[in-house]
């Protein structure tokens, strides 16, 4: 930032997009971009809205719980509260953000809703052969 800064003068956000979640459109970067400039927040991260979460795990005796809500007091799908998944796909962040928390976020954070069909990163073959079948059935490539 202090090189950038230095070179073209003060900074007002940074857009990080990240290359391991590719499916995003100009569209979501530019409506991002407007929501910052409406001064409300500090931070930005892109997410998409989680409808179907029931979490289940092991514990250390390799027993399965249900981790995130009570699987005898299971509410239906249509009424329980809605949660957002950090996608990864980009964070938009004032430069002070980053300079008082050493993080991307922080301040008065946001998010910025994006499709669910965003939600995908590259994390191996598996990850890159799925994001190339979502992105040419939405026509991103």
């Amino acid at each position: 930032m202090d090189i950038i800064e230095a070179k073209f003068g003060s900074v007002d956000w940074i857009l990080a997009p990240q290359v391991t979640s590719p499916i995003r459109s100009l569209e979501d970067i530019t409506s991002a971009l407007k929501l910052a400039e409406s001064d409300k927040f500090d931070s930005i991260l892109s997410v998409v809205k989680i409808e179907d979460h029931f979490i289940w795990g092991k514990d250390k005796k390799d027993n399965i719980n249900s981790l995130n809500y009570d699987y005898k007091n299971r509410k239906r799908r249509q009424v329980i509260d809605k949660n957002y998944l950090e996608n990864g796909s980009f964070y938009l962040f004032k430069p002070e953000i980053l300079r008082t928390y050493n993080n991307r976020l922080g301040g008065k954070i946001s998010i910025f809703q994006m499709d669910k069909h965003k939600m995908f990163q590259i994390d191996n073959e598996e990850d890159l052969k799925l994001c190339e079948v979502i992105m040419k059935g939405y026509g991103y490539c």
